[in-house]
């Protein structure tokens, strides 16, 4: 089972306590704190998937790295034993 490793904020999006306006009705005003507070957790899981992505990319990097390595080592392997000929070397009787 995988830990938490990630909290996104604000968890409740409509239990915010709001401020009683004359003007706007009480529906109107729980719709737009609830509006707000989807917007801020869409933000909070930007910043979560950017840190998420960034990780992914760093490994990917790595690797590129290691492959790139192994590459050369393979090319020089397949250099060597395209020196080697096998009439001139001695074989023990």
């Amino acid at each position: 089972m995988p830990s938490l490793q990630w909290h996104v904020e604000p968890v409740r999006v409509s239990c915010a306590p709001f401020p009683v306006v004359s003007d706007l009705c009480e529906l109107e005003t729980v719709a737009n704190n609830t509006l707000v507070a989807i917007l801020r957790q869409f933000a909070s899981l930007v910043v979560i998937s950017e840190k998420v992505l960034s990780d992914i990319q760093d490994e990917c990097q790595q690797i590129m790295e290691r492959t790139i390595g192994l590459r050369k080592r393979v090319q020089a392997l397949n250099c060597r034993t395209q020196k080697l000929d096998a009439k001139h070397v001695k074989v023990r009787k």
